[in-house]
């Protein structure tokens, strides 16, 4: 088994570390991925809270 094929990478967001067997992916390529859906989330979530204001503020007028 080469170092490819069980590498254990270390995510700082979580402080969990994420082994995968076998993958074809290099490493970097996993970083852009891991980056991409870090900010995927990132974006989800402040839709989300400017839609909780949003409604907040609907509210508080509607009263």
């Amino acid at each position: 088994m080469n170092s490819k094929d069980s590498q254990c990478i270390n995510s700082n967001s979580d402080a969990k570390s994420y082994c995968f067997l076998n993958h074809r992916m290099d490493v970097d390529e996993w970083e852009v991925d891991l980056t991409r859906h870090h900010k995927s989330l990132s974006e989800r979530r402040k839709c989300r809270l400017i839609h909780a204001k949003k409604k907040k503020c609907l509210s508080i007028i509607d009263e």
